[in-house]
C-alpha cells in the first residue's frame, strides 16, 4: 500500500474516533457526500485538504501520520535464524540492540568505535531483517511493536544465559539505580497466576516508558536492564533431607 493510501486510511480511522461521517467531512469541505466517498476510495483528497479535515477534527498533520504509523503491521519476534545471525556478528548485535533503544545514526556513531560505512551497512541489515527502516539521511525508523520480545530459549536468550547472566548478578545490587527481591513461599495455582499477570504488566509498563522516553536526550537516558522470573522451585540442596 502506497503512503498517500495509508495517509487516507488514517484519516478514515481519525474520523471514527471522533465519530464523524463522510456526510459530515462534505459539510467541512462544502463538497458532495458522493464526492467524499470517492475522495476517499480513490485516496484522492490533496494536502490542503487533508490539512483541513485534520484542523476540523482538532488533530495536526503528525499526528495523523503517527496514527498511520501505528496502523502498519509491527514485527514482535525474529525467527530463530534471525536471532542467531545478531548472535554471529556482535557488532550486528550491538546496533540491534541501540536501534531497539531509539538510538540515531549519529548517537551510535558518537558512543561507539564504528565508522559511518560500516554502520550503515549494519543498519541496512537490520532493514532488511524487518527490525527497521533505514530511511534518506540515515534516520532510523523501527518497525517493531512496543511488545518486541526474544524468542524463549532462543539464541538471544540462551546468549544471554551463558554470557550475561553471571556479570549482570555479580552486583550487590545496593545502590539507588538498582534492586534485587528473592522471595519465597508456598502458592496455589491461582496465586501463581495471578502473580504471572503481575509479572506481564510490570513487563508492558518496562516497555512503553521505554518508547515514551525514546525522544529524550541521550544523556538523559540510561541502559536498564530489568530481570524478571518466577517458577515452582526448592533450593537443590534442600531435596535431600525431603521424604
Amino acid at each position: 500500500m502506497s503512503q498517500v493510501k495509508k495517509i487516507h486510511q488514517a484519516l478514515k480511522l481519525a474520523l471514527k474516533q471522533k465519530t464523524k461521517t463522510y456526510r459530515d467531512v462534505a459539510e467541512c469541505l462544502n463538497l458532495s457526500e458522493a464526492s467524499v466517498k470517492r475522495l476517499f476510495a480513490t485516496a484522492g483528497f490533496t494536502l490542503k485538504r487533508i490539512d483541513k479535515i485534520c484542523e476540523w477534527l482538532g488533530i495536526d498533520f503528525v499526528g495523523l501520520v503517527e496514527l498511520m504509523e501505528q496502523q502498519q503491521p509491527k514485527l514482535n519476534e525474529l525467527s530463530h535464524a534471525q536471532e542467531q545471525q545478531l548472535i554471529d556478528d556482535s557488532m550486528l548485535l550491538l546496533v540491534a540492540i541501540s536501534a531497539l533503544n531509539y538510538w540515531q545514526f549519529d548517537e551510535i556513531l558518537r558512543h561507539y568505535e564504528l565508522s559511518a560505512t560500516v554502520l550503515i551497512q549494519k543498519l541496512a541489515t537490520l532493514d532488511r531483517m524487518g527490525i527497521l527502516e533505514l530511511l534518506p539521511g540515515n534516520r532510523i525508523k523501527l518497525i517493531v511493536g512496543n511488545n518486541f520480545k526474544w524468542q524463549a530459549r532462543g539464541p538471544i536468550q540462551t546468549y544471554f544465559r551463558s554470557r550475561v547472566e553471571q556479570e549482570f548478578f555479580h552486583h550487590d545490587f545496593n545502590d539507588d539505580s538498582s534492586e534485587m527481591v528473592c522471595l519465597n513461599g508456598m502458592m496455589t495455582d491461582d496465586a501463581l497466576a495471578q502473580l504471572m499477570q503481575a509479572l506481564e504488566k510490570l513487563s508492558e509498563q518496562f516497555n512503553e516508558l521505554n518508547h515514551v522516553q525514546r525522544k529524550l536526550p541521550i544523556a538523559d537516558r540510561h541502559g536498564t536492564t530489568l530481570v524478571l522470573a518466577l517458577r515452582r522451585w526448592q533450593f537443590s540442596a534442600f531435596a535431600d533431607f525431603r521424604k
